[in-house]
């Protein structure tokens, strides 16, 4: 039930915050705990006509008073405290959390699903920062309260303890039944409410897809039944929560009923217990029932807290970290590129690449095409060590890219994605995110070179305006912003995945120039669909079915007479001799 605190490891820099919350809550509690007996007392002083001391009784009520008083204020510290200490708990965990996100192997977060992640990172967390929260706040200060009261009703009269205390069994044999059946309904709500954000998700990622299928219908019927299902589930699960209070109310109440009655019949027996020690009784039977009631309904937020917890370790420890290289590259390289006898499958006894051999020298242009699905990015994703090869190395300058920092040796490649990527942030932000130090006048020229700069000059703000997804940049206009970013970050390897395919006619042009003054001197590798934008590569890489099939010029491919040549007279066929070529590059 307490899993989640096993997060106070991460409490670093926060124990003065967890030693005040301890020492103000607990004479806080004392505090308050002992006001009760002085009001019985103010109580004995007044019980008939003529028979009232008002000095005893104005002395013992302001000694309840200033407890009360200091209580409250303590406590009020002891809160204050408890959230301090839990913010830093719950903030170093995320940093963990997404420290091993960014860390974890390709493979592992290519396989996670976005709505999964989501509901893993927000959902989760607010709950153990809650669960954290309750803990120190009322966990912890009520069983002091439950020991203390205990005790006084003990020593005010043990038959009366007896009575309160004979209640509790019940309460926690109720709590045990419904918090099962809470975490249970709980962990179907994650389930379902995951299933929610993924439908979501596919609906505004394919709405154009989707309304011209005419799917929408299917699509709301779909939602529909999963969303009744998940708040059938969720009504299941608040159900059993609300009638916690109700339910500890009720048992409380009835042992207050029987706690009259053991008066009347001591009294009548000539037991005589005074009317100040009985209020006392009441008071401190209120108080020990409140932390009783609490505890049983934040044992449910435990249960929740410490399925959140392990849901979230299981995602961490799903994502396996990559072993990072030793070896630190703190200089411009050539971006000479040798793959030498390299096997690779993303799955066991499944070959896609057996024993590949090229060497690419600085400034070499290598194409990478196939049909869709025919597995070009694989080439890509092995050279940015986002997978690695099961046999072989793939060397960098003659660095074995293996022992090299990730961080290091990323820096050497400029990577133009077919889909533009921006932030949210302003346009001289995401230009400057090639290089964090840039100046403004680099990102400037950068800009001018790529083509940009007069489209970002025009618009309110210059560089200082927000991107914003839904803005009015389009999509061209973002990919000319990503290679303005390349351009400064000065790469000695460019990437190209299929970075035009989806830019119009009127752009293509504009961005064609601008891959020219990237490419400049670099080594370049470029995925593409068409194959008018490689035939001058020196070397062509022809992929099917996750394999290379072929390897060469353009022109010693076409004279192969096999899949390449059938390839490329297929798409002059289908009529693609508009394509702007990079022949010049």
């Amino acid at each position: 039930m307490f899993e989640f605190l096993k997060l106070t490891t991460y409490a670093e820099g926060a124990k003065k915050y967890l030693l005040i919350n301890i020492i103000t809550a607990f004479i806080g509690n004392i505090s308050t705990l002992l006001a009760p007996l002085f009001v019985g007392f103010a109580v004995e002083y007044m019980i008939g006509k003529d028979q009232v001391n008002l000095d005893l009784v104005l002395r013992n009520l302001i000694v309840a008073g200033i407890l009360y008083a200091v209580g409250s204020f303590l406590l009020w510290l002891s809160n204050k405290s408890s959230y301090l200490y839990t913010i830093h708990i719950v903030s170093n965990y995320r940093a963990k959390v997404m420290e091993d996100v960014q860390k974890a192997k390709y493979s592992k977060i290519n396989g996670l699903q976005s709505g999964d992640m989501m509901m893993k990172m927000s959902l989760q967390m607010d709950m153990i920062y809650d669960a954290i929260s309750y803990f120190f706040i009322y966990f912890v200060p009520g069983i002091v309260t439950i020991i203390f009261t205990l005790g006084m009703l003990i020593y005010l009269n043990y038959l009366f303890a007896i009575v309160v205390v004979v209640m509790v069994p019940v309460m926690f044999m109720y709590t045990k039944y419904s918090t099962r059946g809470v975490a249970k309904y709980f962990k179907e709500t994650q389930r379902l409410s995951g299933n929610l954000s993924k439908q979501a998700d596919e609906a505004f990622s394919n709405h154009t897809l989707i309304s011209n299928y005419n799917y929408e219908e299917e699509i709301k019927r779909k939602f529909k039944k999963e969303q009744t299902e998940y708040y059938d589930v969720l009504n299941k699960s608040y159900f059993l929560s609300s009638i916690n209070n109700p339910t500890f109310r009720l048992i409380s109440n009835t042992s207050y009923l029987l706690l009259g009655i053991l008066f009347a019949v001591l009294n009548f027996n000539n037991v005589i217990v005074q009317v100040g020690t009985f209020s006392s009784i009441l008071v401190y039977g209120t108080m020990f029932y409140r932390p009783v009631n609490d505890l049983s309904n934040y044992t449910s937020q435990f249960i929740l807290a410490s399925t959140a917890y392990r849901k979230i370790d299981e995602v961490v420890r799903e994502l396996e970290r990559d072993t990072d290289g030793k070896e630190a590259l703190n200089k411009q390289l050539d971006g000479e590129i040798e793959f030498r006898n390299v096997d690779f499958s993303y799955r066991e006894n499944q070959n896609l690449i057996k024993n590949f051999n090229l060497s690419v020298k600085k400034g070499m242009k290598v194409g990478i095409v196939g049909k869709t699905g025919a597995g070009k990015s694989t080439i890509i994703n092995l050279l940015m060590r986002f997978y690695r090869v099961n046999k072989g190395e793939i060397l960098l300058d003659g660095y074995d890219i293996n022992t090299l920092k990730k961080n290091s040796f990323r820096r050497q490649y400029g990577l133009i994605l077919q889909e533009p990527w921006l932030f949210n942030g302003t346009l001289f932000e995401n230009i400057s995110y090639g290089k964090k130090d840039a100046s403004y006048e680099e990102v400037v020229a950068a800009a001018k070179l790529a083509g940009c700069h007069d489209f970002i000059s025009k618009l309110k703000d210059g560089y200082n305006t927000q991107y914003e997804e839904k803005g009015v940049i389009s999509v061209g206009q973002k990919q000319l912003i990503t290679i303005a970013r390349a351009i400064l970050m000065n790469p000695s390897v460019v990437i190209l995945d299929e970075a035009t395919s989806h830019i119009d006619s009127v752009m293509e042009k504009q961005i064609s120039d601008a891959f020219k003054e990237l490419m400049k001197g670099k080594t370049t590798f470029m995925i593409a669909h068409r194959l008018q934008t490689i035939m001058d590569s020196d070397v062509i890489i022809v992929m099917n079915d996750g394999k290379i099939v072929e390897q060469g010029t353009h022109e010693s491919l076409m004279s192969l007479n096999g899949y390449y040549h059938s390839l490329f007279n297929a798409q002059f066929n289908e009529g693609e001799s508009h394509v702007w070529s990079i022949k010049s590059y």
